[in-house]
């Protein structure tokens, strides 16, 4: 929250309240207590809801927890555009939501990403992990030899816990239509939820 009401005091046109549940570096507050603190916290500056959200479902929840408006940055990981390797993509929409885990392996902060063969070998192997940026430099030469390989499923695979919703690599077109269409649906199933509670 402290650093949400320190980008307000500078003046930004907007905030990303992104949760725990987002790939790559992320905080340790989920999503859905997270986006109406900082709304209440920053009003009147718009903010963005990030993490968790591949859905119009999601989309959704985010504006009625106050954001104005989403970030989704893993349900377009899997679109046919992304230029991501086809074995990541692959791993994501095999996988469900606990295989996106929080680690110290790729970086030496905490990173959520696709938890495979190379994040388990390394969590069984009980050694600690090297600070920031160590760590990192340590990992870019393993994913140099792994890409100079082909082995591109032992890539670093930043990826959300959203990825448990997806379930085929698809056009972003179809992805962008199914979100907009999703949230459309939504909104109208709770007008008229509301409409038969209230008769």
């Amino acid at each position: 929250m402290r650093n949400a009401v320190r980008q307000r005091k500078s003046g930004v046109d907007a905030i990303v309240a992104q949760g725990t549940e987002a790939g790559g570096h992320t905080g340790t507050v989920a999503s859905l207590p997270l986006i109406p603190q900082v709304v209440d916290a920053v009003n009147p500056t718009p903010v963005i809801a990030a993490g968790g959200i591949a859905d119009g479902r999601g989309i959704v929840a985010a504006l009625v927890l106050g954001a104005q408006a989403t970030w989704l940055g893993t349900a377009f990981l899997v679109a046919d555009e992304c230029e991501l390797f086809d074995s990541c993509k692959d791993q994501i929409v095999a996988a469900d939501s606990e295989a996106f885990r929080v680690s110290k392996v790729w970086t030496g902060k905490t990173v959520r990403a696709f938890h495979g063969e190379i994040s388990q070998a390394w969590a069984e192997s009980g050694l600690p992990t090297l600070e920031t940026p160590y760590q990192r430099i340590l990992m870019e030469d393993f994913l140099s030899a792994a890409l100079a390989a082909g082995r591109h499923d032992l890539f670093y695979n930043i990826a959300g816990q959203a990825g448990g919703l997806l379930k085929a690599r698809r056009p972003a077109r179809d992805i962008m239509t199914d979100l907009v269409d999703g949230a459309v649906h939504e909104i109208r199933r709770l007008q008229r939820d509301v409409r038969i509670s209230l008769a």
